[in-house]
């Protein structure tokens, strides 16, 4: 040993080369990098399936085999943290008209026509005659009126929107009420965008563990998640069309009811109203004064039977009255 050392005193260059190679090799075996040792991680079963890369495993062993946990947030690669930025507001619009029109059929083919000059169309209709009942005080007399009423839903494209309820508005003698209201629904919009993207990278996930899925178990569970996460993104993309349908697509809703008045001078004047209430006093009138005719007629005979009783006792008290005096 003696003799070792002695030679590597007198050979120092010898002594330094040995040094670096001994450091070196210490280096090397303790890397696991390297594949001198093996990775104690790292499970060579060909059962292990790839792992998504995130800090919550997808698949799990323990005793039993292979544990399936459902895909979340946390352990799925998906973007939230960076927003899209909103270069368009997403507005749905609605707006409403009542309006009194001298006809209702003349109304309808009006708006028929500027429903197609916007390059709208026409959702729904309902057209109906009530017959109203107006309780007139004088002798409790009541008289029954019929007005005819419409109701019109109409889809117009949004761009066309103002111009669309401005041109329904010019078919009405007068608008009984008119609203509009907007819904800003941009921010659902884009969460609904990122919701379906999420799925959709959530389902090539399972979709990936499935191909190297082997046994039962495990391809029944990872198809009942990959279900579910389809059955998630299909109500998504339904919540979505619904929106982009609302947002292309304006509803005006328009309420239709006859009436045959003259505007003038913004005095509102419904001639022929008056003229059927001046009838309906006449006729009225007059089937008084036919009742009381009727009434004297049947009462005529008792009055002329009165009428004699009188006259006799007029007569009777006279002769009486002379003879008392002769």
């Amino acid at each position: 040993m003696s003799k070792i050392i002695n030679y590597l005193k007198n050979h120092q260059n010898i002594s330094i080369i040995l040094l670096i190679i001994i450091i070196s090799g210490f280096y090397l075996l303790l890397t696991p990098s390297t594949g001198i040792l093996p990775n104690i991680q790292n499970d060579s079963s060909e059962d292990n399936l790839i792992q998504p890369n995130n800090s919550r495993q997808l698949l799990a062993k323990n005793s039993a085999g292979l544990q399936i946990n459902p895909i979340t947030p946390q352990s799925a690669s998906y973007q939230t943290k960076s927003q899209p930025s909103f270069t368009q507001n997403k507005l749905i619009k609605h707006g409403s008209l009542s309006l009194i029109v001298n006809s209702i059929n003349k109304s309808q083919e009006q708006i028929k026509s500027i429903t197609q000059k916007f390059n709208g169309f026409i959702q729904s209709s309902n057209f109906s005659e009530n017959e109203q009942t107006e309780y007139i005080t004088r002798n409790n007399v009541k008289t029954a009126t019929k007005k005819r009423r419409g109701y019109i839903q109409i889809k117009i494209p949004n761009k066309n929107f103002d111009s669309a309820f401005e041109a329904y508005k010019k078919i009405a003698l007068s608008i009984k009420n008119e609203s509009i209201s907007i819904d800003n629904v941009t921010e659902e919009y884009h969460d609904l965008e990122t919701q379906i993207k999420n799925k959709k990278a959530e389902e090539e996930q399972y979709r990936e563990i499935l191909k190297k899925a082997t046994k039962i178990k495990d391809i029944l569970e990872v198809t009942k998640y990959l279900k579910q996460a389809q059955t998630q993104r299909e109500r998504l993309e339904g919540r979505l069309q619904y929106l982009n349908n609302q947002i292309e697509y304006s509803t005006i809703n328009i309420n239709l009811l006859a009436e045959k008045d003259i505007a003038l001078l913004d005095v509102t004047w419904s001639p022929i109203r008056k003229l059927q209430e001046g009838l309906q006093n006449m006729l009225r009138d007059g089937r008084n004064f036919i009742d009381t005719i009727i009434l004297w007629i049947f009462k005529l005979p008792i009055i002329i039977l009165w009428g004699i009783l009188i006259y006799l006792g007029i007569k009777i008290g006279s002769w009486t009255i002379k003879k008392l005096k002769k």
